[in-house]
C-alpha cells in the first residue's frame, strides 16, 4: 500500500470542510438545528436510562432478573409491530396535511390516531398477560428463580405503561409533522429523566422488579400530561372526537397498499431488532443477559446515528410532496457521506474500546470477555449505522416496496444464520448474522434505495 502525507492532508481538509459547511448550514435552518440538538439531548436521556441504569439493575436485582427485565422491555418494543401499518402512514398523512395547511384533516386523522392507538396497546396488554400465563414456565425457567407474582405484577404495570405511551406516541407525532421536533424531544427527555429518577429512588430503597416497571409508567404519565399542556397553551387544540363518516377515508388510506407497506416493514424491522427475545427463547434469561450486555452500548451507538436520518423526515416529506427531485437528491447524497463516516468512526471507537467500555459500565466481574463479541458488535454498528439512511429516504418517500424487498431478504438470511449457529456461537450468532448479511448482500441493496 502506497502511503501518500498530501493526498491525506487534502482527505483531511475537505472532511474539515464539509462538516463546517453542514454546521453552517444547521445554524441557518433554526428549526432543524434545535430538533438536532434536542435530539441529541433526548438520546442522551436515553441513554441514561438504556445505558448507565444498568449496573443498577445488576446490583439490586442481579443477572437473572436483570435478564428478565430485557425480556419484558424487548417484547414492549416488540409488540410495536402490529401497529407499524400506522406509525408511518400516520407520520406520512399528517405531514401532508401539514404542508398544504389542511388542517380540518389533521385533526381528524390524529384523533382517528388515537382511537386506534389506544385500542391496539389495550390488545398488547392483554396479550402480555396472556403470554406470561402460558409461556412463563419457557422464558423464566420455571419460575425458580423468580416468583410467578413478581413477573404477573410487573407485567401488569408493564401493560398500563403500554396503553399510556401508545397515546403520547400519537402526539409525538403530530408534533413532528408540525416541525415542532424540539418540544416532542423535550418531552421525551422529561419522561426518561423521570423514569431514571423513580427507578434509582426505588431500587436504592429496596424495591424490586415492578418498582422499574412503575417508573416507566410515571415517566410516561409526565410526558402525556405535558403534551397536553402544549396543545391547551400553544395549539393547535387536538383533542379526541367520536369516529365519524369523515375520518373513513383516511382510514382506507392507512389500510390501504400504503398501509399494508408499513405493516409489512414493521414485521420485518422490529423482528430485525428482536434479537434479545430470540436469544432469551433459545438460551435463557442469563443468555439474554450476556448479549445485552454486549450489545446495548453498540445498540445505543446506532439509535444515536440514527437520529441524523430520523430528524431529516418531516423535511424528505414535504420535498417530496412538493416534488422537488432534485433536492432529494441533494439531501440524500451530502447526508450519505456523512453517515458513513459516523458509523465508521464509532465502529472502529467500539472496536478498539468496547471491552473497556462495557468493563468501566458495569464492572469486570459482570464484563462478558469474549474479544469477538466486541469485533463482531462493533462491525454491527458500521453496517446498521449505514442502512439508516436509505431506510429513512424510503420510508418517507413511500418507496415501500423496494425497502420492504431488501428488508425481508435480510430478515430470512438473518434467522437461517442465527438458527444455524446458535448451537455452537450461542448469543455471537445474531452478531455474526448482521456482519454476514450485510457484507455480501444488504449494504449494497440499502444504498440503492437513496438512489430511487
Amino acid at each position: 500500500m502506497n502511503f501518500e502525507p498530501e493526498k491525506n492532508i487534502s482527505i483531511w481538509r475537505r472532511i474539515r470542510s464539509e462538516f463546517a459547511e453542514g454546521v453552517q448550514k444547521l445554524k441557518n435552518n433554526p428549526e432543524y438545528f434545535w430538533a438536532v440538538v434536542s435530539g441529541y439531548g433526548f438520546m442522551g436521556s436515553n441513554i441514561l436510562v438504556q445505558v448507565l441504569l444498568v449496573p443498577i439493575y445488576l446490583a439490586a436485582l442481579g443477572k437473572y432478573q436483570f435478564g428478565v427485565l430485557m425480556i419484558l422491555l424487548a417484547f414492549i418494543n416488540y409488540a410495536a409491530l402490529g401497529i407499524g401499518w400506522m406509525s408511518g402512514g400516520l407520520t406520512r398523512m399528517l405531514g401532508e396535511c401539514a404542508a398544504t395547511k389542511r388542517f380540518d384533516d389533521f385533526f381528524k386523522i390524529y384523533s382517528l390516531s388515537k382511537w386506534i392507538y389506544v385500542g391496539y396497546a389495550l390488545i398488547v396488554g392483554l396479550l402480555m398477560v396472556g403470554v406470561v400465563q402460558l409461556f412463563g414456565d419457557r422464558f423464566f425457567d420455571g419460575y425458580e428463580k423468580i416468583d410467578r407474582e413478581t413477573v404477573v405484577w410487573s407485567v401488569v404495570f408493564a401493560a398500563a405503561y403500554v396503553a399510556v405511551f401508545y397515546d403520547f406516541a400519537v402526539d409525538q407525532t403530530a408534533l413532528t409533522a408540525l416541525k415542532r421536533q424540539t418540544a416532542g424531544n423535550l418531552f421525551q427527555i422529561l419522561r426518561l429523566s423521570l423514569v431514571a429518577a423513580a427507578v434509582v429512588f426505588w431500587l436504592y430503597n429496596g424495591g424490586g422488579l415492578k418498582a422499574v416497571l412503575i417508573s416507566f409508567l410515571i415517566g410516561a404519565l409526565a410526558a402525556r400530561a405535558a403534551v397536553w399542556l402544549h396543545w391547551k397553551f400553544k395549539g393547535p387544540r387536538l383533542k379526541w372526537s367520536l369516529p365519524s363518516r369523515g375520518e373513513l377515508p383516511f382510514l382506507k388510506r392507512l389500510t390501504g397498499p400504503m398501509g399494508m407497506g408499513y405493516l409489512l416493514f414493521g414485521c420485518f424491522n422490529l423482528t430485525l431488532a428482536a434479537d434479545t427475545i430470540l436469544i432469551g427463547w433459545l438460551g435463557g434469561a442469563e443468555m439474554a443477559a450476556e448479549f445485552v450486555l454486549v450489545w446495548k452500548i453498540a445498540e445505543v451507538v446506532i439509535l444515536i446515528i440514527d437520529r441524523i436520518p430520523s430528524h431529516l423526515q418531516p423535511y424528505i416529506i414535504h420535498t417530496d410532496v412538493n416534488r422537488d427531485k432534485e433536492r432529494l437528491n441533494r439531501l440524500s447524497q451530502k447526508f450519505w457521506k456523512g453517515i458513513l463516516a459516523v458509523s465508521l468512526a464509532a465502529a472502529l471507537a467500539y472496536a478498539l474500546m468496547g471491552s473497556w467500555i462495557v468493563g468501566v459500565w458495569v464492572g469486570p466481574e459482570n464484563r462478558p470477555d469474549n474479544p469477538a463479541a466486541y469485533l463482531l458488535a462493533a462491525g454491527a454498528i458500521f453496517w446498521l449505522g449505514c442502512s439508516r439512511l436509505p431506510i429513512s429516504f424510503a420510508y418517507s418517500t413511500v418507496k415501500l416496496k423496494a425497502l420492504n424487498q431488501v428488508s425481508g431478504i435480510e430478515l430470512a438470511a438473518k434467522l437461517a444464520i442465527i438458527l444455524i449457529l446458535f448451537p455452537r456461537a450461542g448469543y455471537l450468532a445474531p452478531l455474526i448474522a448482521i456482519n454476514a448479511v450485510h457484507t455480501v448482500w444488504a449494504f449494497r441493496a440499502y444504498y440503492k434505495l437513496i438512489k430511487i
